[in-house]
């Protein structure tokens, strides 16, 4: 277990859902791009998004990477674009397996 995943198991429930619906959207309205990079590369904040939004949501959150205003190396958004780009090509197996 990761320790995003120990972590995030530590919130209450509202938070929990709250963060996982919310965060990486403030995180890069407030400029906090290192913040959001590190989310957006985490094993259990992918499994827990999926767990409780599913693919569409988790998707969506990398979109944000290719928006302008957010400030992340070439190395970190092509990361980024690899990782959506996985998830998109497994998007029909993740709902199958009820993600």
């Amino acid at each position: 277990m990761s320790n995003f995943s120990v972590w995030l198991g530590q919130q209450c429930q509202e938070e929990r859902d709250l963060l996982l619906k919310y965060q990486p959207k403030r995180f890069a309205k407030r400029g906090k791009f290192g913040d959001y990079y590190r989310w957006m590369t985490s094993f259990g904040f992918i499994e827990a998004k999926l767990e409780l939004l599913g693919v569409q949501p988790l998707i969506e959150d990398y979109d944000l990477a290719r928006i302008s205003d957010v400030l992340l190396s070439p190395e970190q958004t092509q990361t980024l674009k690899l990782i959506q780009g996985a998830i998109r090509k497994s998007a029909h197996v993740l709902e199958v397996a009820g993600f």
